[in-house]
């Protein structure tokens, strides 16, 4: 598996430090393009996973990536 769109899923890439500990993830948007919450600043949107990885950025690196189907909602009557 790799950070390429696929349509019908979601994905989530997981970084992970020197240690090899976690140290960040990052979600795939529709797009193909990534989002992160960097701490308590905003989020962002960045085109390439690579962009975050490495000093200075000290992210690490893409270690795992995770997706699944997108589920699609479909609206129900409520009931009384």
């Amino acid at each position: 598996m790799n950070g390429d769109l696929e349509p019908g899923f979601e994905k989530v890439a997981l970084f992970i430090d020197h240690r090899q500990e976690f140290s960040h993830a990052a979600r795939q948007l529709p797009s193909g393009e990534w989002t992160s919450k960097l701490g308590a600043l905003h989020d962002i949107e960045h085109e390439r996973l690579t962009d975050l990885e490495g000093p200075p950025q000290a992210y690490g690196t893409v270690a795992l990536f995770l997706k699944r189907p997108i589920k699609r909602w479909r609206a129900t009557k409520k009931r009384k």
